[in-house]
């Protein structure tokens, strides 16, 4: 006769199978968080996700589809402003711009204080606000538009007629003293990127014209202007003359995160299959003063960002942090899962979503 075992009964079974899952679950986060320090505590900001949401110094800004608010990194409001229905908002170093169709206003990004606000004869495309001067480009679209340069009172002291090019970017440098406009031109058999500079009220400076390559960013430093092209990225004197010893190429690669507002910044390349919207981020290559450096992310990263020559990649419940001069990054738990990040604000804490909240994280 046949001598068959015992079976097990199923629910003995699936309870074994339960325990084990447990088990495992537990042993993957003590063995992250061992492998892990842990960052500061997440602190809610009272603000949804679905908001308008942007890096304000130490805090953040948003648009709540009619005001227009400002919080430190925990939370308490700063000011808010009345921006009205279908407004939109630009934040600089110098100063928020916020704008509707027909209507542009200036605000001290401190204290929130109007420094100008009235109406326009054209649509408001976009704007920005400087240290002394403040620009608006206004038109039907990017291809037909007029940028008008203000004084930060409203007086409007120069227009530059951008009719049949495309305007990509604009904004001042040099302390805020002269402007930068970036267009392509596109009528030819070639595009054409050309980079603008000028001295509101007085006289174009120079200008960069470039049919080898697409230029997608534009940066300045000391004296000298950098353009970030998809094969090169070249340099140039304020005059539009290029200074060849520097040019450095940077094929394959694409230039997703940089320091803004300093004479010399981090410069985040990764390789352009890496920087799609979809796709996470694993190598990084790394440019500051005239040094590179090749990392590789200890895990993917959705997302990353330079600041104070540091380098940040978000990954879930993941922050990992290189700064200069170290040749790896080093990996920090999270105390949420991180699902889409703003930034990183001078403050040295990361704004975050996650299940449709905002946080405020303290980094190390």
């Amino acid at each position: 006769m046949e001598n068959r075992a015992a079976r097990t009964p199923w629910p003995v079974v699936l309870g074994i199978v339960l325990a084990c899952v447990c088990l495992a679950v537990l042993l993957s986060w003590l063995i992250t968080s061992a492998a892990h320090p842990s960052v500061g505590n997440a602190t809610p900001l009272g603000i949804r996700a679905s908001l308008d949401v942007d890096i304000l110094d130490d805090g953040v800004i948003y648009y709540d589809g009619a005001m227009i608010g400002a919080l430190d990194a925990r939370g308490n409001l700063k000011w808010n402003y009345s921006a009205g229905t279908n407004a939109q908002y630009d934040v600089s170093q110098d100063g928020v711009a916020t704008w509707t169709d027909t209507s542009l206003s200036f605000i001290q990004k401190d204290t929130g204080l109007t420094m100008y606000s009235g109406a326009t004869t054209m649509p408001v495309l976009s704007a920005t606000v400087g240290s002394r001067y403040a620009a608006a480009m206004l038109g039907e679209d990017e291809t037909s538009a007029q940028l008008l340069i203000y004084e930060l009172t409203g007086r409007l002291i120069d227009q530059v007629d951008l009719s049949g090019q495309i305007v990509m970017d604009f904004g001042f440098f040099s302390n805020g003293a002269l402007l930068w406009v970036m267009t392509m031109d596109t009528s030819g058999s070639v595009p054409m990127s050309i980079i603008t500079t000028y001295q509101p009220g007085k006289q174009t400076l120079g200008s960069v014209r470039e049919i080898e390559e697409v230029v997608y960013r534009t940066l300045f430093q000391a004296s000298q202007l950098r353009a970030v092209g998809t094969t090169y990225m070249k340099t140039y004197d304020y005059a539009g003359s290029e200074i060849t010893s520097e040019r450095k190429l940077v094929y394959g690669w694409y230039m997703e995160a940089v320091e803004e507002n300093v004479s010399d910044p981090l410069m985040a390349l990764v390789p352009v299959a890496q920087s799609d919207a979809m796709a996470q981020i694993s190598d990084v290559k790394l440019i500051q003063s005239g040094r590179e450096r090749l990392l590789r992310m200890p895990f993917p990263c959705d997302a990353i960002f330079c600041r104070d020559g540091t380098l940040y990649g978000f990954s879930g419940s993941v922050v990992m942090i290189c700064r200069a001069g170290e040749a790896r990054a080093l990996a920090y738990s999270l105390p949420v899962v991180a699902d889409n990040v703003i930034g990183v604000t001078t403050g040295n804490a990361a704004i975050v979503e996650s299940a449709g909240e905002m946080y405020s994280i303290a980094l190390p």
